[in-house]
């Protein structure tokens, strides 16, 4: 992955477009959870963001930040960072000399607590926009780090955190989405549990953040904007951290997993555990709690969820920074995600490259 820095230009422009929602059919896009507020389309949430596909040269977006977070900028398959500037600032997004088609996405890969919210203000275009292509699909995601990217591109273990090594975009939820020609939404806090988050802080736990429209934010999401048709649980990994929780853990999940079937009543639901069970007495508990959880649902008459166990790899880039998931372990943890899912569905997932 290159990484550039954006052109700070004003140019005059022959076409713009206000952002549409995903129910539009024309012009860009908004992806994953957002909130309008002042004329502009605030996201935070991992790979949120907005997709554009254009006829034209460039693009130029109007973006708003604190200066602290970036956006993986994705430009007909090909992604790169964005740095993002302190304040409104305009970024030029060359496609090429001649005019497109292109796509454009424009995503963001820090989360929330690498300091605030983006805000998009505009998106224009030399040419002209195209109408948006339609998902195939709609999967959301409740997670922690894992499912964020948290460290996947770093070269092993033994590095630290940054924003520059986590990837959302290359996480095993982005790959099972795309898998299908999905949208996702990946509602997932690298240190947040379900009932307590890992180091106890009082952070909200992702039990609260699913009915938030903005991570960690004041203002309730209206799920009926958006019904996934699968829905994957990755949590537990970090209410276990301090020691086991309990019972409480086990009806907290509970709790939860009867939450998204009230709101989203259609949906396909996996509780996923990460990891090895056999030989650890940590995972092997968290993964048997997970699964009396679901036991608890099916006798309640749900019978579209089901527990499911994602490996890591074996070989490879296996580790990335502070022992998450490297991202031969996402592949790994991406595909037999899709083979349970294509199995339940009879979906037919795209072949990897």
């Amino acid at each position: 992955m290159k990484r550039i820095t954006a052109l700070l230009l004003l140019l005059p422009l022959m076409a713009a477009c206000a952002v549409e929602s995903a129910a539009d059919t024309v012009g860009p896009r908004m992806l994953g959870r957002y909130a309008e507020k002042d004329g502009t389309k605030v996201f935070a949430w991992p790979a949120s963001g907005v997709e554009a596909r254009f006829e034209g040269t460039q693009v130029t977006a109007v973006i708003d930040d604190t200066g602290s977070n970036i956006l993986d900028i994705t430009l007909d398959g090909e992604t790169w960072m964005l740095h993002l500037k302190a304040g409104r600032e305009t970024y030029i997004i060359p496609a090429s000399a001649t005019p497109g088609p292109h796509h454009l996405t424009l995503t963001r890969r820090s989360e929330i607590f690498d300091l605030g919210l983006t805000r998009l203000v505009s998106l224009e275009t030399d040419g002209a926009f195209l109408p948006a292509q339609p998902p195939a699909h709609r999967f959301l995601f409740l997670g922690d780090s894992i499912s964020v990217g948290f460290g996947a591109e770093g070269p092993d273990e033994t590095c630290e955190y940054s924003a520059e090594t986590g990837a959302p975009l290359r996480a095993w939820t982005a790959l099972t989405a795309q898998a299908f020609g999905a949208d996702w939404h990946n509602i997932s806090i690298s240190g947040r549990g379900i009932y307590r988050n890992w180091d106890l802080s009082p952070a909200l736990v992702m039990s609260v953040n699913i009915d938030r429209t903005l991570p960690d934010q004041d203002g309730l999401w209206d799920h009926a904007r958006y019904q996934p048709e699968i829905i994957a649980v990755n949590l537990g990994t970090n209410d276990f951290s301090p020691g086991d929780p309990g019972e409480v853990f086990t009806d907290t999940y509970v709790a939860t997993l009867a939450h998204l079937r009230d709101v989203y009543p259609e949906a396909r639901i996996y509780a996923a555990f990460i990891g090895k069970t056999d030989g650890d007495a940590v995972n092997a508990a968290t993964n048997a709690r997970i699964g009396d959880a679901v036991a608890r649902r099916k006798a309640a008459g749900d019978g579209k969820v089901s527990q499911v166990l994602l490996p890591l790899a074996e070989t490879g880039h296996v580790w990335g920074c502070s022992w998450h998931p490297g991202i031969d372990s996402h592949r790994t943890m991406a595909d037999a995600m899709i083979v349970q899912i294509a199995a339940d569905t009879g979906w037919t997932p795209a072949p990897r490259d």
